[in-house]
Formats: structure tokens, sequence, C-alpha cells
């Protein structure tokens, strides 16, 4: 791939860049890297918005720490996901590692709708009892820091989750992009509460609990999916289906199978192949089958192929 130069002769590559053309050695790094800024980011976030919400009395600020809380935890999930599922098959697990990575979703979406509902009813309580006042201004400026941290955080995941295939990592990055929202309700909350009406605050505190609540119900659901062996997207599927059926020696196509492994798939491919081929001869069609499918997607799965003599038109 050409990558452009900057006048330093360092390597200059954007997402976009890298998703068109493949990673490059400063995606390596970045995937490298990716937990600890997240693990950095949020730990400046929690001090920072903790300590603004108590002392700024901002109901709505300290709810937010309590969510770039519930992201420290997902990072550090998203560190043992990650090495973990980059183990080496072997005997005992002969497919991998790969689905801890929707487990540790799994764990971090539990995390969140507890400290969701702690958030609603704390903030709800507050709202029913007439119990606020209006934050210091000074609290503003934890939400706006938070805004901006967050998007960096959620754009550099993002990128490496989608171009390495890395479901811990994506989830991670939903959280910090959820994050940065959660933090324009607060900052909208604050700056309400102070020239207006101070239950505007808990009111902007409700919204971050629902605001968590709703991502950490997508991340369940998604992560529950994988777990059950969900197969390729259709487009994905035509792909592969187009690729076999081109390839030398193969007269049909009798199924696909696939399933989501972590960060790669499994496929399983049955095709229709002349009854009077000889044994030797399977080797190298399968070869050309595996490399067709390696080629024409962006995966590192592995490709199973089995043989059928084409005996009629049924293809059976």
């Amino acid at each position: 791939m050409d990558d452009t130069q900057k006048p330093d002769g360092k390597v200059s590559q954007s997402c976009d860049d890298a998703r068109k053309n493949g990673p490059n050695a400063r995606c390596a790094k970045c995937l490298t890297n990716v937990t600890a800024y997240n693990v950095v980011g949020n730990a400046f976030l929690i001090v920072i918005k903790a300590y603004l919400g108590i002392v700024g009395g901002s109901k709505a600020l300290f709810a937010d720490a309590i969510h770039s809380l519930g992201d420290l935890l997902a990072s550090f999930m998203m560190y043992i996901a990650l090495k973990v599922a980059d183990k080496p098959k072997s005997k005992n697990y002969a497919y991998g590692r790969g689905k801890v990575e929707y487990i540790s979703a799994l764990i971090i979406s539990f995390f969140l709708v507890v400290l969701g509902i702690y958030i609603f009813i704390d903030a709800a309580k507050d709202i029913y009892v007439g119990r606020f006042t209006a934050p210091h201004l000074v609290t503003a400026w934890g939400a706006l820091i938070s805004i901006v941290v967050n998007e960096l955080m959620s754009r550099q995941a993002s990128c490496v989750g989608t171009l390495y295939n890395k479901p811990s990592i994506i989830a991670v990055a939903l959280e910090s992009r959820v994050d940065t929202w959660s933090s324009a309700a607060v900052l909208a909350g604050i700056v309400g509460a102070k020239i207006s009406y101070p239950i505007i605050d808990s009111i902007a505190a409700v919204l971050v609990a629902i605001i968590i609540l709703k991502s950490a119900a997508d991340m369940l659901i998604e992560s529950t999916r994988k777990l059950l062996d969900i197969s390729m997207d259709v487009d994905n599927l035509d792909k592969i289906k187009a690729v076999v059926s081109a390839t030398t020696g193969v007269l049909g196509i009798k199924n696909i199978r696939t399933r989501e492994l972590g960060s790669t798939f499994e496929v399983d491919i049955t095709v229709f192949v002349d009854k009077d081929l000889r044994v030797d001869q399977f080797p190298e069609i399968k070869e050309n089958i595996v490399e067709a499918v390696h080629s024409k997607l962006d995966f590192g799965g592995e490709v199973i192929v089995h043989f059928k003599p084409f005996v009629g038109e049924n293809h059976e």
C-alpha cells in the first residue's frame, strides 16, 4: 500500500485510509496502546469529574464520573479479553478462545446496568423529594474536558477495533462515544441549572443513567447473539459463494455455514465436484478455495472444505 509521507519522513495514515488499504505499523502500535490510552484517559476523567462534581455540587457530573468508572472497568476487561483471545489454539481449545471477548462484553454490560440503576434511583429520589441545588459553574469545565477526552478515545478505539475486528475494543469505543453524549447532557444540565432551575442538574443525571442503561442493553443483546454462533452477514456470504463458485473444479455449492469466533470467523463449506475426480486432486482444489476466501474477506478465520460428488441435477 502507498502511505503518505510526512516531511520528517514518518508514515502518516488516516483511519479511512487504513480501512481501505489495510492496517500498517502505525495501526499495530495503536492496537498495542489502546488499552493504556483508555485506562489513563478514564482514570483522569474519574478524578476530574468526581472532584468537581463533589466540590461544585453537580449531581449530574458526579454521575458521569461513575459512568467513567464503568468505562475504566471496561478497559481492564478489554485488556484481559485480548490477552486470552490472542492465545493460540490448543488441544483443549481447538477453536481458540475468541469468544472470551463476548464474555468480556457481557460482564462490561452488567457493570453498566448496575451503575445505571444506581445513578437513576439516586437522581430520581432527589427530584422526588426536591433535594437539589444549583451547581458551581466550574463543574462545566469537567463536562467539557470529558467531552473532548472521550471523543478522542472513542475515535481511536473505534478505528483499531474495526480494522482488527476486535469486539471488546469496539465495545469500549461505543462506551466512550456514549460517555461523550452523556457528558454533553451533563454540560447542558449544569448550564441550565445555573441560569434557571437547579432541578435541571438532577434531570441531567437521570438522562445519563438512561444513556448508560441503553448502551448496556445494546451491548448485552449483541454479545449474547454472537455467543450463540451468529452467522456472517449476507454481503460476506455472497462474496464467499461467488469466489468459491468461480474456483476451478467446483461444480456447485451444497451449503455454507459460518460462525463468529471473537475477531475471526469459521467458514464451513461443502462443495460439489466431479464424481470421477481423483482423490489426489482434492488438496489442490481445497487450497484454492481457502486462498480465494481469505483473499476476498478481511478476517483470519479457518476455512473448512468438504467435498461431495456431483451425480445429477439435484446435486445429491
